[in-house]
Formats: C-alpha cells, sequence, structure tokens
C-alpha cells in the first residue's frame, strides 16, 4: 500500500509539471493499478505519454517516459526491500532478491511468499550453525578429559 502511495504521488508530481489535468485522479489511479503485476503504475503513465504524443507534445512524452522509467518504475526497488525488509530483519539485497524470486515463482503472492521463505532459510542455517558449534563444544570439553586420563 505504501509503494502504492508513493508511486501515485510522483506519477502525480510529474504530472502536474507537465501541465496534464486530474492530478489526484491520475495519481490514484496509478496507486490502484499497483495490484497489476508487472504493468501496474506503468500502464497509467506510459498511455499519458502516448497521449502526449498523439498531442504533438514530444518534449514532454520524452520527459514523462524518462521519468516514468527511471524515477517511478525504480521507486518500488527502493521502498518495497525497506518496507518488506524491517518486519523480517533481512538484508536489503536478500529482500530484494526474494521479493523478485517469489514473484517470479508465485505470482503477486510472492511479494510476500518470498522474503518469508529467505527468512526461514536464514533462521535455519543460523539454527544449524549453533547446533553444529554446541556440538563440537561439548566433543571437545568430554574429549579432552578422557585424554588426560588414558595418559
Amino acid at each position: 500500500m505504501v509503494v502504492g502511495l508513493v508511486k501515485g504521488a510522483l506519477g502525480a508530481a510529474i504530472f502536474k509539471v507537465l501541465g496534464i489535468s486530474s492530478v489526484v485522479f491520475w495519481g490514484a489511479t496509478m496507486a490502484l493499478a499497483l495490484v497489476l503485476p508487472v504493468v501496474g503504475a506503468a500502464l497509467i503513465w506510459a498511455l499519458a505519454a502516448l497521449v502526449l504524443i498523439l498531442g504533438g507534445a514530444w518534449d514532454k512524452q520524452l520527459i514523462l517516459l524518462a521519468y516514468g522509467a527511471l524515477i517511478i518504475s525504480r521507486s518500488n526497488n527502493i521502498i518495497r526491500p525497506r518496507l518488506v525488509g524491517r518486519s523480517t530483519q533481512l538484508p536489503d539485497y536478500v529482500t530484494l532478491f526474494a521479493t523478485f524470486g517469489g514473484i517470479t515463482s508465485f505470482g503477486i503472492s510472492g511479494i510476500v511468499i518470498g522474503p518469508v521463505i529467505a527468512a526461514l532459510v536464514i533462521i535455519g542455517w543460523q539454527i544449524n550453525t549453533e547446533t553444529a558449534a554446541q556440538t563440537d563444544e561439548s566433543r571437545r570439553t568430554t574429549v579432552a578429559p578422557a585424554r588426560e586420563n588414558a595418559s
């Protein structure tokens, strides 16, 4: 939801700068369009760029395409890992890859499933490492006195 609001606000801001009317409506539409996997907000700003081309505003169209591709679309890669990673306590890069992998494997549900699986794998790895360290420590303490008694 937060990502949608940010993308909608970024879209509304560029629409305002370019003089496109009904910026609040189009910003809200961009925020709601995020329920569509892959296309999302790009559907709205790309169609707006097409309308600008048909209207002969090539300069505004180029600005909108560049801003949409570089700012609006990329904002997802900055915001989502921070939001998802904060609750899962995963590093940003792990959250990013887990989210992309989850979306690829499970569709839109993968936004949640991917980071959860990554968190479970990391927790399992940590438990395994701690258990192995405790086992090694207990072997050292039990084996060392037995050697002393044998000599």
